[in-house]
């Protein structure tokens, strides 16, 4: 299974020197000590309310600071990332893939998480990410950037709820109505712990888990 597949040629060029340096810079706010603190929040919650989620792989995972979070659960999980600095950022178990491109092998797993990643994703390969989801899970928490917020940090598909959901409908998925109770419960919980959210699309509006039901 080629470990960069998908990834330009120009990336691969400098992929041997980033990855020596543990101290690569990843520009994400979500490799802040604050973001990685809400992470660990967020595994909890999501261990204690999915218990029977033994293996999770998180899709455009930055850098990985959920990954390591579940991991202290006793998760398995690891994440897939297309950005060269994501593996070396904090050190998590990264493949680095392109998740938008007809991938040959897809790992299987419990769950999926893909948050606030396919607004990133060229509207022409939109169906191919989301296919590639269901492959991995029949249950995919998922969440993208809205309309409004185009432009910002790379987006380019910014889009409502509803036209994933029908994306994922013609795989046989369905949003679960019952998400919104752990959602609310989640983000009373970081509140309650650090006053405000830094990985607010993990309880947003437009965060849903699409279960296949046929």
């Amino acid at each position: 299974m080629p470990l960069y597949q998908g990834i330009p040629q120009k990336h691969m060029e400098g992929i041997n020197i980033v990855t020596k340096d543990h101290g690569a810079h990843y520009p994400m706010s979500v490799s802040t000590p604050d973001a990685c603190s809400e992470a660990d929040t967020i595994a909890i919650h999501f261990h204690k309310s999915f218990p029977e989620i033994k293996t999770v792989v998180d899709i455009g995972c930055c850098g990985g600071h959920l990954v390591l979070s579940l991991l202290k659960q006793g998760v398995f999980a690891f994440g897939v990332d297309a950005h060269i600095d994501a593996p070396p950022c904090l050190g998590a178990p990264i493949l680095l893939r392109d998740a938008t491109i007809e991938l040959d092998i897809l790992p299987k797993a419990d769950a999926v998480i893909c948050w606030e990643m396919a607004e990133h994703v060229p509207i022409e390969k939109a169906n191919i990410l989301i296919t590639n989801l269901c492959q991995i899970s029949d249950n995919i928490f998922f969440s993208a950037g809205i309309p409004g917020y185009e432009g910002a940090h790379g987006h380019q598909n910014c889009q409502t709820p509803k036209y994933w959901e029908e994306k994922f409908q013609l795989h046989g998925y369905s949003s679960i109505e019952s998400f919104q109770i752990w959602k609310d419960s989640l983000r009373k919980t970081i509140e309650s712990i650090q006053g405000q959210s830094y990985l607010w699309w993990s309880w947003s509006d437009q965060s849903r888990l699409y279960k296949k039901v046929r």
